[in-house]
């Protein structure tokens, strides 16, 4: 069992020391995270007689949270002293199933006082702050406002969480050390459905974080080292790492942010600007914001080079999994309606870029992409065909992405209507890879 109080401490540098910038200048924060999750135009809907809403499956960055490493090396005097807290309870149980035949009588508070830490204060490297569950208790009430209520394109009733069946809903993240993600993925839930009630038990469902593939994991696949090593020796990185813009940047970061280090510098700009923290006084917003593109470019290069071969081969195994899901639902062996897979940057990018559909943009704190599964019955107005179809939408920051291989291809130039998913395995592999990559980067829904 986990629960959370609301306790966060900054400990701000003095104004006569520093400056700080408007988080909301910085796509990155996400703050305020005023996600949606849009309908189907009535007038599409119209197209599919007996449309219904199967499934939802939401690939979901954790929220805002302190560094995950300890940096020396940020840029100089770079030297805060983190002292937050979104606090976890726990309580042990004897049983691996859903219901305990005893409830234990004590909840335990965990709090990061005992010993010295790592980050100084209170704070466990990369854990959650106050911000970053609310971001995540917002994505929680846009897709209950999406998912949740009566008719055909809902996936819920709202007063059904009580009786609903274990194998409905499909709860997971990886056992990050901080636990940002499993607590960042049990704000969203208890939003979602508007949870009140202590007695509910709803399976979380983990692994052993060294061999998760929630995001790509060199451990479990060596290869990903390699194609890493060659996308950074590329001829591409290096046009674009020694031009002149990249070149007059530095010239300004060394004035501006003495002794900055460009290796983890996405990570220090992030948890810097979106806590409201201070820079050095001679950081412009200018170069802040140049600093957060080139970072961002530095770090995102290799998921879309080779035609995105690195994230097809690293996020594979989830493809695979979100695609057999959809499978078993639209063959009716399957009663799950909604999974949640509570990740990284790096669990969302990746999918983005295999499919097609990444515009480039880092992904944010809390950032969503929903993968919706719909069937349809009958003829619709037209001539439609509808019957023992199953199709796909796929929503990303509030708007719908369209496969490249379904843009107008079936009715119409840029009409707005779920995508037939023929729920096939489609191999979208480069070429040079050998059998195994490319066993692991064929599980893409075309």
């Amino acid at each position: 069992m986990h629960e959370f109080e609301f306790v966060m401490k900054l400990v701000h540098k003095k104004e006569e020391d520093g400056v700080t910038f408007d988080r909301r200048d910085f796509a990155y924060c996400n703050s305020p995270n005023n996600v949606t999750f849009p309908g189907l135009d009535a007038e599409v809907a119209s197209r599919y007689p007996g449309l219904r809403l199967l499934q939802v499956q939401a690939i979901a960055r954790h929220g805002s949270r302190v560094p995950y490493i300890k940096y020396m090396n940020c840029w100089d005097d770079y030297g805060f002293e983190w002292d937050c807290n979104v606090t976890e309870m726990t309580r042990a149980s004897s049983s691996a199933g859903a219901h305990d035949a005893r409830s234990p009588p004590f909840i335990f508070r965990k709090l990061y006082d005992g010993s010295p830490t790592v980050l100084g204060g209170t704070c466990h490297l990369g854990q959650l702050v106050v911000e970053g569950f609310e971001q995540e208790a917002a994505n929680g009430r846009a897709l209950g406002a999406a998912y949740i209520g009566h008719g055909p394109l809902k996936l819920f009733a709202r007063d059904q969480l009580g009786a609903m069946k274990a194998l409905a809903l499909y709860l997971r993240s990886d056992d990050d050390p901080s636990f940002r993600t499993e607590m960042s993925g049990e704000a969203l839930v208890q939003s979602m459905f508007e949870a009140r009630r202590e007695d509910v038990t709803l399976r979380w469902h983990t692994g052993d974080f060294a061999l998760d593939e929630i995001a790509p994991n060199h451990n479990v696949c060596p290869a990903l080292s390699g194609v890493e090593r060659e996308a950074m020796a590329s001829a591409e990185w290096a046009a674009y790492n020694q031009s002149a813009a990249v070149r007059e940047l530095d010239a300004r970061m060394e004035r501006e942010l003495p002794g900055y280090q460009w290796e983890h510098m996405l990570d220090c700009l992030g948890t810097t600007v979106c806590t409201g923290r201070a820079f050095p006084p001679s950081l412009t917003h200018r170069t802040l914001a140049d600093a957060f593109v080139h970072a961002a470019r530095t770090r995102s290069f290799k998921f879309a080079w080779n035609d995105a071969y690195y994230s097809k081969l690293g996020i594979g195994p989830l493809a695979r999994e979100l695609l057999e899901n959809m499978q078993a639902r639209a063959g009716g062996r399957s009663h799950l309606k909604f999974g949640l897979f509570l990740g990284h940057d790096t669990s969302v990018l990746p999918l983005l870029a295999a499919w097609g559909v990444w515009d480039g943009a880092w992904p944010p704190y809390a950032a969503v992409l929903a993968v919706e599964l719909y069937a349809a019955d009958g003829t619709g107005h037209g001539g439609v065909e509808g019957e023992g179809k199953h199709f796909f939408r796929m929503l990303y920051g509030g708007r719908e992405l369209i496969l490249e291989e379904c843009q107008g291809a079936r009715h119409g130039g840029g009409e707005r209507v779920p995508e037939e998913a023929e729920l096939e395995e489609k191999e979208r592999v480069p070429g040079g890879g050998n059998g195994t990559t490319e066993k692991r980067a064929k599980a893409f829904v075309g």
